[in-house]
C-alpha cells in the first residue's frame, strides 16, 4: 500500500514541475512577443520622417488637366470599327483623382459611364492609382515628352493635352 501511496505522490509532484514549466515557458514566450511587438511599434514612431505622408501626396502640376487619346486598332491594316480594339478615351487629372471614360464610337463590351481612380501612393516618383481603371485596378502615371500614359500592369495608353 505505501508503495501505492508513494506512486501517487510521485506523480502529483511531477505534474506540478510540468505545470510549472509550461507557465514559465508560455510567460517567457509572451513576454518575448510583448518586447518585440513594442520595439516594432517603437521604431515605426522614431522613422515617421523617412515616410511621405498620405495628405502631402498629389499628382504633378503638369501631369493635371484634360487628356484625350486615339482609338486602338487590332492588327488588321483597314481602321475600321469593327477592327478596333480599345476605344479613344478621355480623362481629366485632378490633383488627387483622375476621372476617365470612352468617347467617340464604342464596341459592345466597353461603355461610356465616368469612373474614378484616386492617388494612393508614389513609387519611383510615378502616382500610383487605385480604382476602376480601363483594364486593371492598378495603375500608373507618367510623362513622356508632352504626351500622358497611363500604364497597368499588360500594358499602356497614350493621351494627349487638349487645347483650351
Amino acid at each position: 500500500m505505501k508503495i501505492e501511496g508513494s506512486k501517487i505522490e510521485m506523480n502529483q509532484i511531477s505534474n506540478n514541475r510540468i505545470k510549472k514549466v509550461v507557465i514559465s515557458t508560455i510567460s517567457i514566450a509572451f513576454t518575448i512577443l510583448l518586447f518585440g511587438l513594442f520595439a516594432t511599434h517603437t521604431n515605426s514612431k522614431n522613422n515617421i520622417t523617412n515616410q511621405v505622408q498620405a495628405s502631402s501626396l498629389t499628382i504633378p502640376k503638369k501631369m493635371r488637366g484634360t487628356w484625350k487619346s486615339k482609338p486602338i486598332y487590332s492588327s488588321e491594316t483597314k481602321h475600321i470599327k469593327k477592327n478596333m480594339a480599345v476605344p479613344a478615351m478621355k480623362m481629366k487629372v485632378t490633383a488627387k483623382k483622375v476621372r476617365w471614360h470612352f468617347i467617340g464610337y464604342v464596341p459592345a463590351p466597353y461603355n461610356r459611364k465616368k469612373h474614378t481612380i484616386k492617388l494612393v501612393s508614389k513609387q519611383n516618383g510615378q502616382p500610383v492609382l487605385k480604382g476602376h481603371g480601363p483594364f486593371r485596378d492598378d495603375n500608373y502615371l507618367q510623362m513622356s515628352g508632352k504626351k500622358l500614359i497611363l500604364s497597368y500592369h499588360g500594358g499602356f495608353n497614350q493621351f494627349t493635352k487638349v487645347a483650351k
